[in-house]
């Protein structure tokens, strides 16, 4: 190598470095989301991968035994990162926002999980995810939800939260310039339709700003899901005790 006409040793490459080929799976994994987080879920294929990785394709499958299983290991390598946060209050229901909260913020970062888990089944061996059941579990428990009233609960929370990430994934860059447009676009849409209230609420409907804090959508399920607990138990407890003895 020549630096200033002289000629100088080649410095290695970090171990880090994307030239190095992986020397076990959870390189690969790692490589494999970073891909796919840049580029989308649609540009990882084991050919892409291989290139990505400067490993011919079969040795691809040292690692991973077939793309449906590349994809699996991708989603439980990021759900494993997830580290729960120390519990902010008392309050079951800010606890449960702060849990999620940490969940939403990871998804956010690792796109190509959401993509994964929005057309797969969750992996079951997934260590990561049970850890996060546990916490949700236990605070439904700790709020009087039992056994499967808790387990409902515990899917109603995550799949409002994953909706929520779906939507937001998109528009976290969104700018004000690209909300004008979108908002003259659905006026004009609104006005063409004979859509009134649209139109007239079309600069509000397209504002980023003015769309629920998640924690405050959160909260709103959450007092919600604890007001109907309430109303059940009323009902039973009514119930046993119009029973004649």
């Amino acid at each position: 190598m020549l630096t200033n006409g002289q000629e100088t040793a080649s410095q290695p490459e970090p171990r880090g470095s994307t030239t190095i080929p992986p020397s076990n799976r959870d390189e690969v994994l790692d490589r494999a989301i970073a891909m796919a987080n840049s580029n989308g879920l649609h540009a990882l294929t084991i050919r892409a991968l291989a290139k990505q990785t400067h490993m011919p394709p079969m040795s691809v499958y040292k690692f991973v035994s077939s793309k449906d299983d590349l994809l699996d290991e991708m989603a439980i390598r990021v759900m494993d990162r997830i580290e729960l946060p120390q519990p902010p209050s008392d309050s079951w229901i800010e606890w449960i926002i702060s849990v999620m909260g940490v969940w939403r913020d990871l998804a956010i970062a690792n796109p190509c999980m959401v993509q994964i888990l929005a057309s797969r089944r969750v992996p079951a061996h997934s260590i990561g995810f049970a850890r996060l059941m546990q916490s949700i579990l236990a605070n439904l428990r700790r709020a009087g939800f039992e056994d499967e009233e808790a387990a409902r609960g515990f899917w109603q929370i995550f799949t409002f939260t994953f909706g929520h990430v779906v939507f937001e994934i998109p528009r976290v860059q969104v700018g004000e310039e690209t909300e004008a447009k979108a908002s003259e676009s659905l006026a004009a849409v609104a006005r063409a339709r004979g859509f009134s209230l649209v139109e007239l609420l079309a600069t509000p409907l397209t504002s980023a700003r003015i769309r629920a804090d998640f924690s405050d959508s959160l909260r709103s399920l959450l007092i919600g899901m604890e007001s109907s607990r309430s109303q059940r138990e009323s009902t039973i407890d009514a119930g046993v005790s119009g029973v004649p003895r």
